[in-house]
């Protein structure tokens, strides 16, 4: 078999650095990044070391993941989704859990904040809203 072939072969099973990179929506320097760190396997090949990639290896790789995200997001929400629930800033939500209002438990490196404490803080916010809705809506009853 000529190396031509054999190149041929792995193109067929194996993706570019590139195409990885297209496919987890990250740059090619994180894809790399993944494989130093272990998280992705190469086959290296020629003397420039052009990396190649099993397409298994791949989907194991997004498995892990999309089951890292979920367990992430079972044990609570991150600041940033946090704030979107809440309509505030990310700002917002530090002040929140430095005055008390938020807890937040350590994942990994960063927080998360339980789902239930989120919506109690919701909850709160929309009841402190509610009365000031009624006087302005109350306000503009009165208006010709």
């Amino acid at each position: 078999m000529s190396k031509l072939e054999s190149r041929d072969n792995v193109l067929a099973s194996h993706l570019t650095t590139k195409q990885v990179a297209r496919l987890l929506g990250v740059s090619e320097l994180t894809v790399l990044n993944y494989e130093r760190a272990g998280k992705l396997a190469a086959i290296k090949i020629g003397c420039r070391g052009e990396r190649f990639f099993l397409k298994l290896e791949i989907k194991r790789f997004l498995d892990d993941r999309e089951a890292a995200a979920g367990a992430a997001e079972a044990f609570g929400l991150t600041a940033k989704a946090a704030a979107e629930r809440l309509g505030v800033s990310l700002q917002s939500i530090w002040l929140y859990e430095r005055a008390g209002k938020l807890h937040a438990k350590r994942f990994g490196g960063g927080r998360r904040f339980p789902r239930e404490e989120v919506d109690r803080l919701f909850v709160e916010r929309l009841a402190k809203k509610a009365p000031k809705a009624a006087r302005i809506a109350g306000r503009e009853k009165r208006q010709p």
